[in-house]
């Protein structure tokens, strides 16, 4: 899912797949002062058997699409 700001710029989104029996969700946030860039991502891995959700947040980048 993506949001758009008033100017039609791309400021938000959001991409949920499954792999292996865990849910990879990873949510980027992009800057649009100027250039567009990343400022932040977060991605969340949930294990569908235990429940054990581990999250990690890289700034100024994107380690998943």
């Amino acid at each position: 899912m993506k949001s758009y700001d008033n100017h039609g710029n791309l400021c938000n989104e959001i991409n949920t797949c499954f792999v292996d029996g865990k849910v990879i969700t990873t949510n980027t946030s992009y800057s649009n002062y100027g250039e567009q860039k990343v400022q932040f991502q977060t991605i969340g891995v949930r294990d569908l058997k235990t429940g054990k959700v581990s999250s990690q947040t890289v700034f100024g980048g994107k380690l998943l699409p």
